[in-house]
């Protein structure tokens, strides 16, 4: 009897317990329904945008490829991104695409925006901009067209500087500064810089009447054009510490050990060919004139080059061999932020291109500097002008025998790269 009064309260409690059950799941069902509701919207959500986004990013690619093709306009580019759109986007599930675009001719970039409707089942209730899906990519054709300076160092302020009345008229080429520092590019309130395009990966400094036209911020950076160029082979010293004082001299291609130093009103004359400035500095002051045709200075173990000035400086950048288009080239072992300057009040034939990979091209003339030239290149850590030159970068490579070298010369090509 006792078993049988307890096995029946043990039953009776069960019953109780899942009728408890049953009505607390009843009460329970609808929250659980609307949270697996929310997670599979969430899941399709996300990848609804990836894919969405994806599509985005090529349409953007597409346009930027049609801005590089000549007589393109905003028309052309728009037709050609609303076409790949439709033929990429047309299987997705969800509403309709919608395609807006903007072209922008002056930093060479086209921005696309892409918008979805869809139907969740339940996120809506929680987050009301959940639909339409929205998202942008912006591709930009970079270096589309000739680049006459470059300013290397990705990080620090005033890569590209120019103050007083520093002016850069850079004709017909483009002008970039690879730092991302808010201050990558500065011009001074006198000072002016003048190209078909300014464009830094960072911000810049200067009032509005500094600039022609406005530099373009954020954008992406070039890498080094001539990273890969091989550097000339350097031998057993030819001279040491060589001095040129009022004298009137013809040189020849070699060595020079401890630099080479032209001064006194002396005239040299170079021969064609490459010279290796090792250790020292190749000096020309005192009311001095060097002039080459065809030839390449190699700056290795810390050399630099100074033109003071009084000096007369009439040189072009061999037309083959190692330094094919190098006027200057600088060992990437240097010591990085060495200083080469040109002060020459006559320096206006500087035929080539300087590079200077670890090196500050320092310009404190007072005179115009380079514009005799039919191309002059400028690939530096950094570019800092002072007093009051006017370096006129000119681009006419048709217009010479002396090649630009292969690495700059690609970027005319253009590079297109997304960067949004």
């Amino acid at each position: 009897m006792i078993c049988g009064r307890f096995t029946s309260r043990i039953a009776r409690f069960l019953i109780n317990q899942c009728g408890a059950l049953a009505v607390s799941f009843a009460i329970a069902a609808p929250a659980l329904m609307i949270v697996a509701g929310m997670a599979t919207d969430y899941a399709f959500m996300v990848r609804f945008r990836t894919e969405l986004q994806a599509v985005a990013d090529a349409a953007a690619i597409a346009g930027a490829r049609e801005m590089t093709l000549a007589q393109s306009d905003p028309d052309e580019v728009d037709a050609v991104v609303e076409s790949y759109v439709a033929v990429n986007a047309k299987n997705r599930r969800g509403g309709p695409v919608t395609t807006t675009t903007q072209v922008n001719s002056k930093d060479s970039s086209v921005e696309v925006s892409l918008s979805q409707t869809w139907t969740p089942f339940m996120l809506h209730l929680l987050e009301s901009g959940v639909t339409p899906i929205v998202v942008h990519a912006t591709a930009r054709t970079v270096g589309a067209e000739k680049v006459c300076v470059i300013g290397l160092d990705e990080n620090a302020g005033d890569t590209v500087y120019l103050t007083d009345k520093a002016t850069v008229t850079a004709n017909n080429c483009a002008v970039y500064s690879d730092s991302v520092a808010s201050n990558s590019l500065e011009a001074g309130s006198k000072a002016f810089l003048k190209s078909s395009l300014t464009c830094t990966a960072g911000g810049y400094v200067g009032a509005a009447g500094s600039f022609d036209p406005q530099p373009v911020t954020d954008c992406p950076k070039i890498s080094d054009p001539l990273a890969d160029r091989t550097a000339p082979s350097v031998g057993s010293c030819d001279f040491y510490k060589l001095s040129i004082s009022s004298k009137s001299v013809t040189l020849s291609p070699g060595v020079y050990c401890g630099g080479l130093h032209i001064t006194k009103s002396s005239t040299v004359e170079l021969n064609s060919g490459t010279y290796i400035i090792k250790k020292g500095a190749l000096t020309v002051d005192g009311a001095s004139t060097l002039t080459g045709e065809h030839v390449g200075f190699y700056l290795t173990q810390n050399a630099t080059f100074s033109f003071t000035k009084d000096s007369v400086i009439n040189l072009s950048a061999p037309k083959d061999g190692q330094m094919a288009g190098l006027l200057f080239f600088e060992d990437r072992s240097n010591n990085p932020g060495l200083n080469n300057k040109i002060t020459s009040d006559n320096a206006r034939y500087l035929l080539g291109t300087i590079y200077l990979s670890q090196g500050t091209l320092m310009i404190d003339s007072s005179k115009t500097v380079a514009d005799q030239s039919a191309y002059t290149a400028i690939v530096a850590r950094s570019l800092k002008l002072k007093a009051g030159p006017n370096l006129v970068l000119n681009s006419d490579y048709n217009a010479t025998d002396v090649p630009v070298p292969s690495g700059l010369m690609d970027l005319a090509g253009g590079r297109i790269v997304l960067s949004n």
